[in-house]
Protein backbone atom coordinates (compact mmCIF):
# COMPACT_ATOMS: atom_id res chain seq x y z
CA UNK A 1 0.00 0.00 0.00
CA UNK A 2 2.71 2.68 0.78
CA UNK A 3 4.58 1.80 -2.21
CA UNK A 4 0.80 2.20 -4.28
CA UNK A 5 0.40 5.68 -2.51
CA UNK A 6 4.09 7.07 -2.98
CA UNK A 7 3.39 5.92 -7.07
CA UNK A 8 0.20 7.19 -6.98
CA UNK A 9 0.92 10.92 -5.21
CA UNK A 10 4.18 11.01 -7.72
CA UNK A 11 1.70 10.54 -10.87
CA UNK A 12 -0.59 13.08 -9.29
CA UNK A 13 2.34 15.60 -9.26
CA UNK A 14 3.96 14.97 -12.68
CA UNK A 15 0.32 14.99 -14.22
CA UNK A 16 0.02 18.30 -12.54
CA UNK A 17 3.24 19.90 -13.49
CA UNK A 18 2.37 18.28 -17.32
CA UNK A 19 -0.79 20.23 -17.68
CA UNK A 20 0.31 23.15 -16.16
CA UNK A 21 3.50 23.36 -18.18
CA UNK A 22 0.64 23.06 -21.05
CA UNK A 23 -1.39 25.87 -20.10
CA UNK A 24 1.98 28.05 -20.02
CA UNK A 25 2.55 27.59 -23.55
CA UNK A 26 -0.59 28.07 -24.79
CA UNK A 27 -1.00 30.92 -22.07
CA UNK A 28 2.81 32.61 -23.96
CA UNK A 29 1.04 31.80 -27.67
CA UNK A 30 -2.56 33.91 -26.86
CA UNK A 31 -0.64 36.77 -25.15
CA UNK A 32 1.60 36.77 -28.33
CA UNK A 33 -1.32 37.45 -30.31
CA UNK A 34 -3.45 39.76 -28.63
CA UNK A 35 -0.04 41.92 -28.11
CA UNK A 36 -0.58 42.17 -31.84
CA UNK A 37 2.79 43.64 -31.84
CA UNK A 38 3.42 45.97 -34.99
CA UNK A 39 4.28 44.47 -38.04
CA UNK A 40 7.99 43.87 -39.14
CA UNK A 41 10.05 44.29 -41.85
CA UNK A 42 9.07 41.36 -44.19
CA UNK A 43 5.26 41.08 -42.63
CA UNK A 44 4.91 44.54 -44.19
CA UNK A 45 6.41 42.79 -47.39
CA UNK A 46 3.93 40.33 -47.29
CA UNK A 47 1.37 43.01 -46.63
CA UNK A 48 1.95 44.62 -49.34
CA UNK A 49 1.62 41.52 -51.96
CA UNK A 50 -1.43 40.40 -50.33
CA UNK A 51 -3.01 44.12 -50.72
CA UNK A 52 -1.56 45.25 -53.88
CA UNK A 53 -1.62 41.38 -56.26
CA UNK A 54 -5.19 40.22 -56.61
CA UNK A 55 -6.08 36.84 -55.64
CA UNK A 56 -4.95 34.63 -59.13
CA UNK A 57 -1.76 37.14 -58.87
CA UNK A 58 -0.60 36.03 -55.77
CA UNK A 59 -0.08 32.27 -57.98
CA UNK A 60 2.90 34.45 -59.63
CA UNK A 61 6.23 36.29 -59.17
CA UNK A 62 5.73 38.23 -55.71
CA UNK A 63 7.16 41.55 -54.81
CA UNK A 64 9.62 42.61 -52.58
CA UNK A 65 11.48 39.30 -52.84
CA UNK A 66 9.54 37.33 -51.21
CA UNK A 67 8.84 33.61 -50.76
CA UNK A 68 5.97 32.32 -49.61
CA UNK A 69 3.28 28.98 -50.29
CA UNK A 70 0.80 30.13 -52.13
CA UNK A 71 -2.32 28.62 -51.36
CA UNK A 72 -1.75 29.38 -47.75
CA UNK A 73 -0.94 33.28 -49.09
CA UNK A 74 -4.16 33.35 -51.13
CA UNK A 75 -6.17 31.65 -48.03
CA UNK A 76 -4.50 34.44 -45.38
CA UNK A 77 -5.67 36.69 -48.52
CA UNK A 78 -9.19 35.31 -48.48
CA UNK A 79 -9.68 35.96 -44.59
CA UNK A 80 -8.25 39.08 -44.04
CA UNK A 81 -9.11 40.88 -46.84
CA UNK A 82 -12.98 41.12 -45.79
CA UNK A 83 -11.77 43.04 -42.28
CA UNK A 84 -9.16 45.61 -43.44
CA UNK A 85 -6.02 43.38 -43.45
CA UNK A 86 -6.47 43.55 -39.75
CA UNK A 87 -3.12 42.23 -37.92
CA UNK A 88 -5.11 39.44 -36.09
CA UNK A 89 -6.80 38.49 -39.41
CA UNK A 90 -3.32 38.52 -40.69
CA UNK A 91 -1.58 36.34 -38.35
CA UNK A 92 -4.88 33.92 -37.46
CA UNK A 93 -4.01 31.04 -39.24
CA UNK A 94 0.03 31.26 -38.34
CA UNK A 95 -1.69 31.27 -34.38
CA UNK A 96 -3.81 28.15 -35.25
CA UNK A 97 -1.01 26.31 -36.96
CA UNK A 98 1.35 26.43 -34.17
CA UNK A 99 -1.25 25.18 -31.49
CA UNK A 100 -2.61 22.51 -33.83
CA UNK A 101 0.87 21.21 -34.51
CA UNK A 102 1.56 21.49 -30.44
CA UNK A 103 -1.02 19.16 -29.77
CA UNK A 104 -0.18 16.54 -32.84
CA UNK A 105 3.54 16.77 -31.73
CA UNK A 106 2.09 16.01 -27.72
CA UNK A 107 -0.32 13.07 -29.55
CA UNK A 108 2.64 11.31 -31.31
CA UNK A 109 5.03 11.09 -27.87
CA UNK A 110 1.88 10.06 -25.92
CA UNK A 111 1.22 6.75 -28.78
CA UNK A 112 5.16 6.11 -27.77
CA UNK A 113 4.68 7.04 -24.47
CA UNK A 114 1.50 5.61 -23.43
CA UNK A 115 0.89 7.42 -20.47
CA UNK A 116 1.90 11.18 -19.18
CA UNK A 117 5.16 10.99 -18.83
CA UNK A 118 8.52 12.99 -17.25
CA UNK A 119 9.83 12.69 -20.92
CA UNK A 120 6.40 14.66 -21.89
CA UNK A 121 6.62 17.11 -19.49
CA UNK A 122 10.40 17.83 -20.82
CA UNK A 123 8.75 18.52 -24.54
CA UNK A 124 6.23 20.62 -23.02
CA UNK A 125 8.59 22.29 -21.40
CA UNK A 126 10.80 22.58 -24.57
CA UNK A 127 8.29 24.39 -26.58
CA UNK A 128 7.97 26.34 -23.74
CA UNK A 129 10.90 27.75 -23.15
CA UNK A 130 11.86 28.23 -27.17
CA UNK A 131 11.70 31.51 -28.09
CA UNK A 132 10.70 30.62 -31.73
CA UNK A 133 7.46 28.20 -31.05
CA UNK A 134 5.77 31.01 -29.68
CA UNK A 135 7.35 33.95 -31.52
CA UNK A 136 6.35 32.24 -34.53
CA UNK A 137 2.55 31.31 -33.57
CA UNK A 138 2.35 34.96 -33.91
CA UNK A 139 3.32 36.40 -37.06
CA UNK A 140 3.01 36.82 -40.89
CA UNK A 141 5.04 34.08 -42.03
CA UNK A 142 4.80 30.29 -43.09
CA UNK A 143 7.01 29.04 -40.33
CA UNK A 144 4.14 27.97 -37.84
CA UNK A 145 2.57 25.87 -40.30
CA UNK A 146 5.79 24.18 -41.95
CA UNK A 147 5.87 22.95 -38.12
CA UNK A 148 2.50 21.85 -38.45
CA UNK A 149 3.31 20.05 -42.52
CA UNK A 150 6.37 18.06 -39.94
CA UNK A 151 3.66 17.12 -37.63
CA UNK A 152 1.09 15.40 -39.47
CA UNK A 153 3.93 13.91 -41.52
CA UNK A 154 5.17 12.35 -38.78
CA UNK A 155 1.69 11.31 -37.28
CA UNK A 156 0.87 9.51 -40.86
CA UNK A 157 4.39 7.72 -40.75
CA UNK A 158 3.94 6.53 -37.60
CA UNK A 159 0.83 5.66 -38.17
CA UNK A 160 1.66 3.95 -40.88
CA UNK A 161 4.10 1.69 -38.51
CA UNK A 162 1.50 0.91 -36.42
CA UNK A 163 -1.89 0.10 -38.97
CA UNK A 164 -0.18 -2.73 -40.76
CA UNK A 165 -2.77 -4.66 -42.29
CA UNK A 166 -4.96 -2.01 -41.74
CA UNK A 167 -3.50 1.75 -42.74
CA UNK A 168 -4.65 4.70 -42.70
CA UNK A 169 -8.26 5.90 -44.75
CA UNK A 170 -8.02 6.12 -48.69
CA UNK A 171 -8.66 9.60 -48.20
CA UNK A 172 -5.84 10.24 -46.26
CA UNK A 173 -3.16 9.17 -48.76
CA UNK A 174 -4.80 11.01 -51.50
CA UNK A 175 -5.18 14.57 -49.55
CA UNK A 176 -1.39 14.10 -47.86
CA UNK A 177 0.47 15.47 -50.84
CA UNK A 178 -1.09 18.76 -51.05
CA UNK A 179 0.72 20.10 -48.14
CA UNK A 180 3.50 20.95 -50.76
CA UNK A 181 0.61 23.52 -51.53
CA UNK A 182 0.89 24.92 -47.86
CA UNK A 183 4.46 24.41 -46.94
CA UNK A 184 8.02 24.03 -49.15
CA UNK A 185 9.45 21.71 -46.24
CA UNK A 186 6.79 19.44 -47.00
CA UNK A 187 9.39 18.37 -49.68
CA UNK A 188 11.08 16.79 -47.67
CA UNK A 189 8.66 14.25 -45.97
CA UNK A 190 6.31 13.54 -49.30
CA UNK A 191 8.91 10.82 -50.37
CA UNK A 192 8.54 9.16 -47.05
CA UNK A 193 5.04 7.82 -47.15
CA UNK A 194 5.37 6.28 -50.72
CA UNK A 195 9.02 4.79 -49.83
CA UNK A 196 7.23 3.05 -47.04
CA UNK A 197 4.50 1.91 -49.01
CA UNK A 198 7.07 0.57 -51.57
CA UNK A 199 8.35 -1.45 -49.55
CA UNK A 200 5.39 -3.41 -47.99
CA UNK A 201 3.97 -4.26 -51.58
CA UNK A 202 4.77 -7.37 -51.52
CA UNK A 203 3.18 -8.57 -47.88
CA UNK A 204 0.25 -5.89 -47.76
CA UNK A 205 -2.36 -6.45 -50.42
CA UNK A 206 -3.74 -3.59 -49.51
CA UNK A 207 -0.57 -1.06 -50.31
CA UNK A 208 -0.88 -1.57 -53.98
CA UNK A 209 -3.90 0.91 -53.92
CA UNK A 210 -2.29 3.30 -51.55
CA UNK A 211 1.23 3.17 -53.33
CA UNK A 212 -0.81 3.95 -57.23
CA UNK A 213 -3.32 6.35 -55.27
CA UNK A 214 -0.62 8.71 -53.40
CA UNK A 215 2.12 8.46 -56.19
CA UNK A 216 -0.56 10.13 -58.36
CA UNK A 217 -1.86 12.66 -56.09
CA UNK A 218 1.96 13.82 -55.14
CA UNK A 219 2.84 14.23 -58.37
CA UNK A 220 -0.33 16.14 -59.29
CA UNK A 221 0.19 18.20 -56.41
CA UNK A 222 4.10 18.88 -56.93
CA UNK A 223 3.25 20.21 -60.15
CA UNK A 224 0.63 22.60 -59.23
CA UNK A 225 3.09 23.39 -56.84
CA UNK A 226 6.19 23.84 -59.06
CA UNK A 227 4.46 25.74 -62.00
CA UNK A 228 1.83 28.00 -59.44
CA UNK A 229 4.37 28.56 -56.90
CA UNK A 230 7.95 27.36 -56.36
CA UNK A 231 9.56 28.19 -60.40
CA UNK A 232 9.14 32.22 -59.45
CA UNK A 233 10.46 31.55 -55.83
CA UNK A 234 13.98 29.95 -57.28
CA UNK A 235 14.22 32.29 -59.97
CA UNK A 236 14.45 35.12 -57.91
CA UNK A 237 17.55 36.95 -57.59
CA UNK A 238 17.05 39.01 -54.55
CA UNK A 239 16.05 35.72 -52.48
CA UNK A 240 18.79 33.88 -53.88
CA UNK A 241 21.17 36.21 -52.68
CA UNK A 242 19.64 36.73 -49.20
CA UNK A 243 19.78 33.31 -49.01
CA UNK A 244 23.07 32.41 -50.51
CA UNK A 245 25.77 32.35 -47.60
CA UNK A 246 22.98 29.92 -45.68
CA UNK A 247 23.80 26.85 -48.31
CA UNK A 248 26.30 24.48 -47.85
CA UNK A 249 29.84 25.68 -48.91
CA UNK A 250 32.57 23.37 -50.83
CA UNK A 251 35.01 25.98 -51.67
CA UNK A 252 37.41 24.98 -49.66
CA UNK A 253 37.47 22.45 -46.50
CA UNK A 254 37.26 24.69 -43.80
CA UNK A 255 34.26 26.03 -45.60
CA UNK A 256 32.58 23.03 -46.00
CA UNK A 257 33.11 22.11 -42.48
CA UNK A 258 32.47 25.38 -41.28
CA UNK A 259 29.24 25.55 -42.60
CA UNK A 260 27.85 21.90 -42.12
CA UNK A 261 29.39 22.23 -38.17
CA UNK A 262 27.21 25.93 -37.68
CA UNK A 263 24.00 24.79 -39.44
CA UNK A 264 23.93 21.39 -37.28
CA UNK A 265 24.55 23.62 -34.47
CA UNK A 266 21.78 26.21 -35.39
CA UNK A 267 19.44 23.10 -35.80
CA UNK A 268 19.93 21.43 -32.25
CA UNK A 269 20.41 24.67 -30.18
CA UNK A 270 19.33 27.69 -31.87
CA UNK A 271 15.50 27.13 -31.25
CA UNK A 272 15.61 28.52 -27.55
CA UNK A 273 16.91 31.91 -27.01
CA UNK A 274 19.56 34.30 -28.89
CA UNK A 275 21.43 34.09 -26.21
CA UNK A 276 25.03 33.67 -25.82
CA UNK A 277 25.00 31.84 -22.00
CA UNK A 278 22.21 29.81 -23.47
CA UNK A 279 23.68 28.71 -26.29
CA UNK A 280 26.45 27.45 -24.85
CA UNK A 281 24.87 25.74 -22.53
CA UNK A 282 21.89 23.91 -24.92
CA UNK A 283 25.86 22.88 -26.94
CA UNK A 284 25.93 20.61 -24.07
CA UNK A 285 23.25 18.21 -25.22
CA UNK A 286 23.98 17.95 -28.75
CA UNK A 287 26.31 15.72 -29.53
CA UNK A 288 24.15 13.14 -27.26
CA UNK A 289 21.22 13.78 -29.26
CA UNK A 290 23.23 13.41 -32.51
CA UNK A 291 24.29 9.79 -31.62
CA UNK A 292 21.17 8.88 -29.96
CA UNK A 293 19.21 9.82 -33.30
CA UNK A 294 21.91 7.94 -35.70
CA UNK A 295 22.05 4.94 -33.23
CA UNK A 296 17.95 4.59 -32.66
CA UNK A 297 17.15 5.79 -35.98
CA UNK A 298 19.36 2.49 -37.47
CA UNK A 299 17.90 0.31 -34.72
CA UNK A 300 14.23 0.92 -36.35
CA UNK A 301 14.81 0.87 -39.69
CA UNK A 302 16.93 -2.51 -38.58
CA UNK A 303 13.31 -3.29 -36.90
CA UNK A 304 10.90 -2.17 -39.31
CA UNK A 305 13.05 -4.25 -42.35
CA UNK A 306 14.01 -0.47 -43.84
CA UNK A 307 10.51 1.65 -43.33
CA UNK A 308 10.87 5.15 -41.84
CA UNK A 309 8.08 4.84 -39.39
CA UNK A 310 9.68 6.37 -36.30
CA UNK A 311 10.38 10.08 -35.60
CA UNK A 312 14.05 9.09 -35.15
CA UNK A 313 14.47 7.87 -38.51
CA UNK A 314 12.94 10.34 -39.93
CA UNK A 315 15.00 12.89 -38.29
CA UNK A 316 18.18 10.97 -40.14
CA UNK A 317 16.33 11.39 -42.92
CA UNK A 318 15.56 14.94 -42.98
CA UNK A 319 19.02 16.13 -41.67
CA UNK A 320 20.38 14.28 -44.96
CA UNK A 321 18.16 15.97 -46.87
CA UNK A 322 18.62 19.07 -45.61
CA UNK A 323 22.95 18.49 -46.38
CA UNK A 324 21.81 17.47 -49.77
CA UNK A 325 19.51 20.40 -50.59
CA UNK A 326 21.83 22.98 -49.34
CA UNK A 327 24.47 21.24 -50.88
CA UNK A 328 22.80 21.95 -54.44
CA UNK A 329 21.56 25.55 -53.17
CA UNK A 330 18.11 24.57 -53.08
CA UNK A 331 17.13 25.17 -49.25
CA UNK A 332 19.30 27.09 -46.60
CA UNK A 333 21.14 24.66 -44.07
CA UNK A 334 22.04 27.56 -41.38
CA UNK A 335 18.77 29.51 -41.41
CA UNK A 336 16.83 29.06 -38.02
CA UNK A 337 13.55 30.60 -39.57
CA UNK A 338 13.40 28.14 -42.54
CA UNK A 339 14.30 24.89 -40.35
CA UNK A 340 11.99 25.62 -37.73
CA UNK A 341 10.05 22.63 -38.71
CA UNK A 342 12.91 20.50 -37.75
CA UNK A 343 12.32 21.72 -34.14
CA UNK A 344 10.04 19.28 -32.78
CA UNK A 345 12.40 16.57 -33.91
CA UNK A 346 15.40 18.02 -32.41
CA UNK A 347 13.48 18.74 -28.74
CA UNK A 348 12.19 14.72 -29.05
CA UNK A 349 16.07 13.69 -29.43
CA UNK A 350 17.88 15.70 -26.89
CA UNK A 351 14.90 14.38 -24.53
CA UNK A 352 15.26 10.80 -25.35
CA UNK A 353 19.07 10.85 -25.35
CA UNK A 354 18.49 11.99 -21.64
CA UNK A 355 16.34 9.52 -20.45
CA UNK A 356 18.42 7.01 -22.20
CA UNK A 357 20.94 7.40 -19.84
CA UNK A 358 18.93 6.95 -16.47
CA UNK A 359 19.66 2.95 -16.15
CA UNK A 360 23.57 3.48 -17.67
CA UNK A 361 24.97 7.53 -16.11
CA UNK A 362 22.56 7.62 -13.31
CA UNK A 363 24.53 10.75 -12.37
CA UNK A 364 25.09 11.97 -15.77
CA UNK A 365 21.17 11.77 -16.38
CA UNK A 366 20.19 13.60 -12.97
CA UNK A 367 22.58 16.31 -14.15
CA UNK A 368 21.38 16.57 -17.61
CA UNK A 369 17.67 16.62 -16.98
CA UNK A 370 18.24 19.31 -13.85
CA UNK A 371 20.23 21.53 -16.13
CA UNK A 372 17.79 21.42 -19.21
CA UNK A 373 14.96 22.03 -16.95
CA UNK A 374 16.12 25.08 -15.41
CA UNK A 375 17.04 26.21 -18.74
CA UNK A 376 13.76 25.99 -19.85
CA UNK A 377 11.95 27.26 -16.67
CA UNK A 378 14.11 30.24 -16.56
CA UNK A 379 13.77 30.90 -20.78
CA UNK A 380 9.97 30.71 -20.61
CA UNK A 381 9.42 32.77 -17.09
CA UNK A 382 11.44 35.36 -19.20
CA UNK A 383 9.22 34.96 -22.18
CA UNK A 384 6.12 35.74 -19.94
CA UNK A 385 7.67 38.81 -18.70
CA UNK A 386 8.07 39.55 -21.93
CA UNK A 387 5.25 39.36 -23.52
CA UNK A 388 3.22 41.03 -20.79
CA UNK A 389 5.42 43.84 -19.70
CA UNK A 390 7.14 44.76 -23.33
CA UNK A 391 4.94 43.50 -25.56
CA UNK A 392 6.31 45.46 -28.67
CA UNK A 393 9.68 43.26 -28.55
Amino acid sequence: YPMTYNKLLHNNKLHFAFYLAVCFYLFLCIVRYINAKPLWLDENFILDNLKNLGFTQLFGPLQHSQGFPRLYLFLIKAVSAPFGYNVYMLRFFPFLAMVAAFFIWLSIFRKEEKEISFGMLLFVLSWCGSSFMSRYCAELKQYSIDVLTAALFTRFLVDQGERAGRGAPMLVYLLMPSLVLFSYPAYFFISLPVYNLALALKSDKTAHRKFYLYCVSAFIFIIISLYYDVRFTIVDKGLSSYWNDYFISFSSGYELLKSLSEGLRNIFVKWYLGHKLVTRLMTVFMPWALIYIIIAAFRSLKKNRGAVYSPEAITLFLLIELFVAASLKLYPFTGERVTLFISSFIFYAIIKSILALKHRLRLVYLAFAVLYVLILVNIAIYLAFLYLFLPTV
